[in-house]
Order: C-alpha cells, then sequence, then structure tokens
C-alpha cells in the first residue's frame, strides 16, 4: 500500500527544505569564502533553500556576482530579490531549487515587506514548487518593524494555495512567531541555529504533512548554521 499524508489523501514523496543565513561567504573566523559556503549547501544537498545575506557586485565580498558563482558551483537555480542597492552592486535573498529532469521551471516572485520608520528595507519570495507554496524572507532585527513584517506575511498566506510554508531567518525566537502560528503553522522542535542555543532561522509548516524531521549543519562558513527539515508532502494529484 502506498503510504498517505495525512489530510491530503494523495501518494507521498520526500522534499528537502533548507534556510541558510551565508554572511556573504564571511565564516566565523573572518575570512570570505563562497566556495566554503556552497560546500555546506551541497552537502545540505536541498530540493529548496532560501539564502540570506546575500551580495551581488559588492566590495566588501570581492566584487562578485554570489548568486551566479553559487549557482555554478552548486547546480540549482538561484533567484535573488535585492533588499538594499547600495552604490552599484545589491544585496538580498535567494531562493534556490533542484531541478529535476523533466521538471517545468517554477515562477518566483519577490515583494517588499513593510517599512516602519527608519528601518532597513526587507523583501520576501514566492514561488509554488512541488505541489507547496513556498515564502522565504529575511525579517528585521527590531522587533517592532519585524511584528508588521510578520503580520503582512500572516495576512499573505490566505491568497496562497495550500499547503504553504513560511522559512528563512526571522529574527525571531519560537516565542516572536506569533502571528504566523496564529495563522496555522508550526515551528517544529527547537534546533539552535546561532550561537548560545538561540534560534532565529525558521521553516514554518502547515498541519497534516507526514514524517518531518528537523537538523542542523555545524559550520564555520557563517555566523549562522542552516536549518534543515526532511519532509513528507503529497504527490502529484490525478
Amino acid at each position: 500500500m502506498v503510504p498517505q499524508a495525512p489530510g491530503y489523501g494523495s501518494p507521498v514523496s520526500r522534499l528537502r527544505v533548507a534556510t541558510f543565513n551565508i554572511r556573504h561567504g564571511l565564516g566565523t573566523g573572518g575570512t570570505l569564502d563562497l566556495a566554503r559556503t556552497a560546500r555546506v549547501i551541497e552537502a545540505i544537498d536541498p530540493d529548496i533553500i532560501s539564502l540570506q545575506e546575500v551580495d551581488r557586485n559588492l566590495e566588501r565580498s570581492g566584487n562578485e556576482d554570489q548568486v551566479d558563482v553559487l549557482a555554478a558551483m552548486t547546480g540549482l537555480r538561484f533567484h535573488f530579490a535585492s533588499a538594499l542597492v547600495p552604490g552599484a552592486g545589491a544585496y538580498g535573498i535567494a531562493l534556490g531549487l533542484k531541478k529535476e529532469a523533466g521538471e517545468a521551471e517554477g515562477v518566483v516572485e519577490s515583494f517588499p515587506l513593510p517599512r516602519v520608520d527608519d528601518e532597513e528595507s526587507r523583501v520576501a519570495q514566492s514561488t509554488r514548487f512541488r505541489g507547496i507554496s513556498f515564502v522565504a524572507t529575511h525579517l528585521s532585527v527590531r522587533p517592532g518593524p519585524r511584528d508588521v513584517q510578520m503580520m503582512d506575511l500572516a495576512k499573505r498566506l490566505r491568497y496562497l494555495t495550500p499547503p504553504a510554508v513560511v522559512f528563512g531567518d526571522l529574527n525571531a525566537s519560537r516565542r516572536g512567531l506569533g502571528h504566523l502560528v496564529a495563522a496555522g503553522l508550526r515551528p517544529g522542535p527547537k534546533h539552535a541555529t546561532m550561537s548560545f542555543w538561540r534560534q532565529v532561522d525558521h521553516i514554518l509548516l502547515p498541519p497534516g504533512l507526514g514524517d518531518v524531521r528537523f537538523r542542523t549543519i555545524p559550520t564555520d562558513a557563517s555566523d549562522h548554521d542552516p536549518l534543515i527539515a526532511d519532509l513528507e508532502v503529497p504527490g502529484a494529484r490525478p
């Protein structure tokens, strides 16, 4: 008998989701090494991954287009969304997708999040990938603006085809995810993604999925460790 994902009534398949704040390739020892970042991503072997703090043509990261470099090194399709445009370069988030043989190109859309006062601008990306709606983002470090941005994300979930997943560097503890939890998402067990047993990176999932396994990969490639979730998802509907 083919296993069924509770609540969806269709065959299940495996999907690996990950989020990783790469800190533009700057490791904990203070050295810039994007090849090291790529090796971490390859070790994760994600089907879909959200990267934060990605540079394009900025002096601090050697004027490289990190999106193109990581795509070439990992074989993933990366879609970039700029949050800041300082001078001739850009800084933001990137959504990476694994392309399987015969798989149609997914559409990735980006949209700005609400900006409060002089807060740094923030952006999110959304796509429909293998039967799931994904929203990837990097939220404010300040509680007030972050709360407004999270409320905006929760409202947008109403217009997405379920099931939907929100993931990224949310800069919030598990207790600070109230708006998304109220929208029906769950964060899974705690896994520290920064020092001092802090978790600010999250993968929030809808109810009704089958077996879900969370883990992190310790690394010195960034001041964050990547968070990974292996999901059971519904297969293609007739």
